[in-house]
């Protein structure tokens, strides 16, 4: 994997603001403290076809802990404000920086131009060397190229790392807020890595991380929650909804968590079609399924609404690790799915044996039928006429290619022409 290199600080220096410029990604930043409260990480592509990893990390207080984030770093970029100066917050994370060994950079940031460099000095009590401190602007760019070519220095040194293995696909958890997903997260990375607590909301940016899933590396997302549109009553809670809708753009399968005390509600309905109307596919988990009783379960389980019958539900706990197995089972044949090319033979043939068992009346006679495309199933069917095709019709279809060719949590287009 490429190097590991993080962006530590204390809150409001502008290290998201940083990731974004050396990234390109879009972290959300604001004015007010404390935005950033997992970490995230994403490529950055320096000059000469290097690249490294990259890291935001949460603003540093006294209550919080660097150890992790700086112990799992190859470098780190020590964030400060160079308008506010030195404040002793910034002595005690250098202290544990100095104590991890780790090899680092002091980033003054805000600085805007070259007429501001001055206020550096500030910082001379650290004791730093010249070639260890850099002044930098994240919002208008001055010093990031300095910088790009130094970390391109310095990771030209680092030669341990072997060769990085691409992911095969992109796996999403979403659901409503509290519904358990940055616990189910953890649970499936084996690790702490994303914040977990009783309060809805804790889950702000997508946090992204390589996972050794059923198909290979894949990466896993974790959301935040999204409420109904009346309810959302904040900026940051606006953003991070956006973010969460933007990220099945991105995903093969969306792992849609409903917890299970409180049952399928309209807003899960709701963003369940929402999810299958953008091609992804849907594994409909119900988590916290230890809390409620056997006959409790089999009520969830037979009321399934008509529009996600093709999606087989699971039951899990997330926080006992119950069913988590079956999960990556389930996920793993419906990756198959998606990327799985039906022969043109065999769906005319199905076809063939199919369209005469169809109760209606009005129908249009099918001539030929092939697979075009894969992620999500993709058919095109030639037709007698492909004005006002019934609804119910093309329902049919779609429900008689699920089961002739287990096409399970996933949906499926069909292109009708004459």
């Amino acid at each position: 994997m490429s190097p590991l290199v993080s962006l530590v600080g204390r809150p409001n220096v502008g290290k998201s603001s940083l990731y974004n410029r050396l990234t390109g990604q879009r972290a959300i930043t604001h004015w007010v403290p404390g935005v950033t409260r997992e970490c995230h990480r994403a490529r950055a592509h320096l000059s000469g076809n290097k690249e490294i990893t990259l890291m935001d990390t949460p603003g540093f207080s006294p209550d919080a802990s660097l150890g992790k984030p700086i112990h799992q770093s190859d470098l780190i970029l020590f964030v400060v404000d160079g308008r506010e100066g030195l404040i002793p917050l910034d002595k005690e994370i250098m202290g544990i920086i100095h104590r991890s060994k780790r090899p680092f950079f002091l980033l003054v940031n805000k600085i805007d131009s070259w007429a501001q460099e001055f206020l550096t000095l500030e910082f001379a009590p650290l004791g730093l060397s010249e070639d260890r401190l850099y002044p930098v602007s994240a919002a208008h760019g001055h010093g990031i190229r300095e910088l790009t070519e130094v970390l391109c220095r310095d990771i030209a040194e680092i030669s341990h790392f072997p060769k990085k293995r691409e992911a095969q696909a992109q796996v999403a958890i979403m659901g409503r807020p509290n519904s358990g997903k940055s616990t189910l997260f953890n649970r499936l990375l084996g690790e702490e890595t994303a914040l977990v607590a009783e309060n809805p909301g804790t889950t702000r940016d997508p946090v992204e991380c390589p996972w050794e899933g059923p198909e290979g590396i894949t990466t896993l997302v974790d959301t935040a929650g999204i409420r109904r549109r009346p309810l959302i009553d904040s900026f940051l809670e606006g953003e991070s909804v956006r973010r969460a809708f933007a990220c099945t753009k991105g995903s093969q399968v969306v792992v849609y968590l409903v917890d299970a005390t409180l049952g399928l509600v309209r807003q899960d309905r709701r963003l369940m079609a929402t999810i299958l109307s953008r091609g992804t596919s849907l594994v409909i988990c119900f988590n916290k399924i230890d809390l409620i009783s056997p006959t409790q379960r089999e009520t969830l389980f037979r009321d399934w609404p008509p529009g996600i019958s093709f999606c087989t539900p699971l039951g899990l706990s997330a926080t006992e690790g119950l069913g988590l197995d079956h999960l990556r089972k389930v996920l793993a044949r419906t990756l198959l799915v998606r990327k799985g090319k039906i022969p043109t033979a065999k769906i005319n043939r199905h076809l063939a044996l199919s369209q005469g068992n169809f109760p209606g009346t009005k129908r249009p006679k099918i001539k030929y039928a092939s697979m075009v495309s894969t992620s999500p199933p993709t058919f095109l069917l030639f037709t007698n006429g492909t004005r006002n095709i019934p609804r119910n019709y093309e329902s049919y279809l779609k429900a008689n290619f699920r089961r002739a060719f287990a096409l399970e949590n996933t949906p499926i287009r069909l292109i009708f022409r004459k």
